[in-house]
């Protein structure tokens, strides 16, 4: 019975952390969450009143903290890539199976560059379960462009 509680203990205890640490941060860019998830070793927060997204990757290489201001966001999509499917592929496997980024495309008003925040990459994160990760991406692109001006929001 140890030898599963210690593991779980350390796993919910890092994950305690990492979310304080968010919260620290947080605190220093002066935004308070109405939304907020962590998806593996990213973090994504929005503030409603102040129209901010944050969005931070923990990585021990090259971590990224990026503040948007989503007045100035034009556009936001839901990408999603896909590796190369075999013929007759998804006859075995499920299309998800094949699902190597799923990641939200922000636009600007002002300048043509996209911005990319990746909630799932297949060779960083293959212990996240991809059809929550799909959810939660979708229920992000929906609150992100509520926020969006009527008359910029895109309609499918």
């Amino acid at each position: 019975m140890t030898t599963v509680i210690v593991p779980l203990y350390s796993f919910i205890n890092k994950r305690i952390k990492r979310f304080l640490n968010f919260k620290k941060l947080a605190k220093r860019c002066k935004v308070c969450f109405s939304k907020q998830d962590i998806l593996g070793s990213k973090f994504i927060g929005l503030d409603i009143l102040k129209r901010k997204l944050l969005y931070i990757e923990q990585n021990h290489e090259n971590p990224t903290c990026i503040v948007i201001d989503v007045s100035q966001v034009e556009k936001c999509i839901l990408k999603k890539q896909y590796d190369s499917i075999d013929a007759g592929g998804l006859k075995k496997r499920k299309l998800h199976d094949y699902l190597a980024t799923v990641f939200l495309q922000l636009s600007f008003t002002h300048h043509s560059k996209l911005v990319h925040l990746p909630f799932f990459e297949k060779n960083k994160d293959k212990n996240l379960d991809v059809e929550e990760v799909e959810e939660k991406a979708k229920e992000w692109e929906i609150a992100v462009s509520k926020l969006l001006p009527v008359n910029k929001v895109e309609r499918a």
